[in-house]
């Protein structure tokens, strides 16, 4: 059987074999181009996503702060704020309250998750984005350029701002890499900053990364956004500068959600 890489298309080679779930023997395989590395066909993976989040996760909430104040910052330079924006596979809601707290105009879209924390204020199809966060989801996806293709196919085309942890040289991370997750079973793909590259050039975007982010997109103003970001410290300072702007939604969101659930 010849294993493909999602990303090039091309033919991966067995780089090593790890226990899944405690109880499945499976292979790993890396792109002889790209470098990317995926498992074999993730038959387990419906088993794996009985909980959408793995009960290990105890970093979600820290992440999910940290994340939605670079994510401020990026944002607010971007283009001030304006959106809208929404948050896929956002999991809980977490960042999509996060961000309509911090005064941005965020919604939420999961269909393997409850929305807990932002309810009200789900996706809406005739909804138009001007940036889409995408946060650790791409190790889930086994085929993700169908998955971001989607995204990218709405008109305008929106900004992807991703979140998955990458890694350089030529072989396949070390076994004891703990964004293996060989426990909880849920990643199954794994990109290289090469593979980040092409994944972007076969979508037909740029390719830009900035801490934890990596960005797919286009235009000017979002590689000026980038090289300002790129000064010590400074995104810290312009989050701020979003915050103090921008008008937080927590207390209009509440008068809204008690106005719909008001008895006739």
């Amino acid at each position: 059987m010849t294993v493909r890489c999602p990303v090039c298309d091309e033919a991966c080679r067995e780089s090593f074999r790890a226990q899944v779930l405690r109880k499945y023997d499976a292979a790993y395989y890396q792109c002889t181009v790209c470098g990317l590395v995926r498992t074999e066909d993730p038959h387990w993976l419906e088993e794996a996503h009985a909980s959408a989040i793995a009960d290990a996760d105890t970093g979600l909430l820290s992440r999910n702060i940290e994340l939605s104040e670079r994510l401020c910052a990026l944002l607010y330079l971007m283009d001030g704020g304006r959106g809208p924006y929404l948050d896929a596979s956002g999991g809980y809601g977490v960042t999509t309250r996060l961000m309509r707290d911090a005064g941005f105009d965020y919604y939420w879209e999961d269909p393997y998750c409850e929305n807990l924390f932002a309810r009200g204020f789900e996706h809406n199809p005739g909804r138009v984005y001007s940036a889409v966060s995408i946060f650790e989801v791409l190790e889930h996806v086994i085929s993700p350029l169908e998955f971001l293709g989607r995204y990218l196919s709405q008109q305008p085309t929106p900004t992807l701002l991703l979140t998955t942890e990458t890694f350089d040289g030529p072989g396949a991370p070390p076994r004891d890499w703990r964004y293996y997750s060989f426990e909880t079973g849920q990643h199954v793909v794994f990109f290289s900053t090469e593979s980040m590259r092409r994944l972007a050039a076969r979508l037909s975007v740029n390719y830009f990364s900035w801490r934890r982010f990596h960005i797919l997109g286009a235009g000017n103003r979002l590689q000026e956004s980038l090289r300002i970001l790129q000064v010590p410290l400074l995104w810290r300072f312009v989050a701020r500068a979003a915050r103090a702007k921008l008008s937080s939604r927590t207390v209009t969101d509440n008068a809204m959600l008690l106005d719909a659930n008001r008895e006739p």
